[in-house]
């Protein structure tokens, strides 16, 4: 299984890029989703 991690700026478009491979079935872990959460 390969690992890919998406880095950038603020404003850079990370969320998005993980959107589009959400849609293309391909799991995607968000880590601020589960920072906000604690």
């Amino acid at each position: 299984m390969k690992v890919l991690g998406l880095t950038g700026g603020i404003g850079s478009g990370k969320p998005t890029v993980a959107g589009f491979f959400g849609e293309l079935g391909v799991p995607v872990f968000i880590a601020d989703t589960q920072a906000k959460k604690l």
